[in-house]
């Protein structure tokens, strides 16, 4: 019963927290495996979980209220925990640890060359990657002669490691790409800006003009991020107020729970470890029960 309860919020956090945090619910009754390992008791139970590089940066169950906001709330919180550790720093505490540089230099032909986690952007690639991608991103635009680019580097590459699989950190160059650097209205070098667009509508772009150091990016980026979900879940900026989530006009197929909500991530116990525990991502995964009222 509670499990049918919870349903409708638990859709509708799916598709505000859309690619920032992935949202997946399992059948403990055909995954008793799953439910044994992470110690389900009651239903429905919900955990945030992220793991990156086979380590865990967080496993915490969740005991608020069910509605959509409170948990996106929870989610944006435990997310923010998992790019603190990435970044090295402790939980709790105000100092600031300065990212090491990369070993090796990046090629001159691609400055964030040498850094996977950067995602390089053209004039051509960056409405189909970024624009179309419906998820949260940090943009730097920038040019390789540019000194304060340089010198922002290092930390730029700290942020997007340790942003991964949260908000996308990405760099374009405007020597190469001036179409971009037009449209965005670039005057400075760098420009720092935080994007995110959901079904073609804008959520945010917000230009950063803070501390150049990863922490303090990777704070603004993700209360930016938690701006784009309070968006998608209808609430209104510095309303206390909760604008209660609309139901799903149809109503899931009897096989598959969330059948309706591409939203939510199905998992089973033969997927859990590939999908959940590899990805490297933040996950809020209820376990459920389909006879259950509460997850309804």
């Amino acid at each position: 019963g509670h499990c049918k309860n919870l349903k409708p919020e638990w859709e509708s956090l799916a598709k505000g927290l859309q690619g920032v945090v992935t949202v997946a619910a399992i059948d403990v009754d055909s995954n008793k495996e799953a439910a044994s390992k992470y110690g389900i008791r009651s239903l429905p139970t919900i955990k945030a979980i992220s793991v990156s590089k086979g380590k865990v940066d967080f496993e915490e169950a969740y005991d608020g209220e069910r509605k959509a906001k409170a948990m996106a709330s929870f989610a944006m919180k435990q997310a923010g925990k998992a790019v603190d550790a990435r970044l090295g720093i402790k939980s709790g505490s105000s100092g600031d640890k300065k990212a090491k540089k990369e070993a090796k230099a990046a090629k001159a032909s691609q400055f964030y060359g040498s850094v996977d986690a950067v995602v390089d952007l053209s004039s051509s690639t960056f409405n189909k990657k970024v624009v179309s991608s419906g998820e949260p991103w940090m943009v730097e635009f920038y040019a390789p002669w540019c000194g304060h680019c340089k010198n922002l580097k290092p930390e730029w590459e700290s942020l997007a490691k340790g942003l991964q699989g949260v908000v996308t950190v990405a760099a374009i160059d405007v020597d190469s790409n001036k179409e971009a650097a037009s449209k965005y209205g670039i005057r400075s070098l760098p420009t720092i800006k935080a994007i995110s667009v959901s079904k073609g509508k804008v959520d945010f772009e917000e230009a950063y003009d803070g501390e150049r150091k990863a922490k303090a990016m990777a704070s603004f980026a993700m209360k930016q991020a938690g701006k784009a979900v309070d968006a998608r879940l209808g609430i209104k900026s510095g309303s206390s107020g909760d604008k209660k989530a609309k139901k799903e006009a149809k109503a899931a197929k009897a096989s598959q729970f969330y059948g309706s909500v591409d939203a939510v991530v199905d998992l089973s116990s033969s997927t859990f470890n590939k999908k959940v525990v590899s990805s490297g991502e933040p996950w809020m995964v209820e376990f459920y029960a389909p006879w259950c009222g509460h997850c309804k």
